[in-house]
């Protein structure tokens, strides 16, 4: 069965209590369920490339997509001092991303459980917060590389199934996500990409993360009948 064209984006500022996101919204006709993915460019450039690629992927499966570039930066200093001044940014930036979460769900009339988060490398714990901060309306969470770990305490509130995707040459960040998958106490499955390093840039890698995030979404969010259906049906074809 042929995937749903992909749709032009626009641009939306989101409103918060402190500033306001910018984020590109994508809603397919009759998308039954959305996605919020969640990066940050200024420590991570090509991150911006790799997010929409994957957007674009989840788009044609028929899901509604929003992006939220959150601008990341650097920290410098000692590694005590580094990780503190992130896990303090990651939560701040993660409860601001939960707003961009509370106004899709208005914007769509998503129904709780409907919309799900998208996290790659440094938005993997943004990602993470802001399922902990909307727990009643996110549905399932999709983390590709990162540092997981960054979202402290928000591991032990989290209620949306979780995926964790990692590339198979990543070899730190497959031991720090056993670890954080044993803290997580939603339900959650690991898949390794072979061949794949952090950032899934090699050849078809980044497509296996796309498949693995849509087939994870449709699976958790709480898509209508028909959309599952057509797409079990083109996954059986695939075989």
């Amino acid at each position: 069965m042929p995937q749903k064209p992909t749709v032009s984006p626009k641009m939306v500022t989101i409103p918060t209590h402190n500033g306001s996101i910018q984020g590109e919204l994508a809603l397919p006709d009759g998308a039954g369920a959305f996605i919020v993915l969640a990066y940050g460019t200024r420590a991570q450039p090509i991150l911006g490339r790799i997010v929409k690629s994957v957007a674009k992927c989840l788009q044609a499966a028929g899901f509604g997509t929003l992006l939220c570039d959150l601008l990341v930066e650097r920290q410098d200093g000692d590694d005590d001092e580094v990780t503190h001044k992130v896990r303090t940014e990651m939560n701040a930036l993660g409860c601001k991303l939960a707003e961009a979460v509370e106004w899709l769900r208005q914007a769509t009339s998503a129904v709780p459980r409907q919309i799900g988060l998208f996290g790659a490398s440094n938005g993997a714990s943004l990602a993470l917060v802001a399922a902990a901060e909307c727990c009643e309306s996110v549905g399932g969470v999709v983390l590709a590389g990162g540092r997981p770990d960054m979202a402290g305490e928000a591991l032990t509130i989290v209620k949306a199934p979780t995926l964790f995707i990692v590339g198979g040459h990543d070899t730190p960040i497959i031991e720090l996500i056993r670890e954080v998958a044993d803290n997580l106490r939603a339900e959650n499955r690991t898949e390794i990409v072979p061949g794949a390093s952090h950032l899934f840039e090699e050849p078809g890698k980044l497509d296996t993360v796309a498949r693995l995030a849509s087939q994870w979404f449709t699976q958790n969010l709480a898509v209508p009948l028909h959309v599952r259906q057509a797409k079990a049906a083109e996954e059986s074809l695939s075989l």
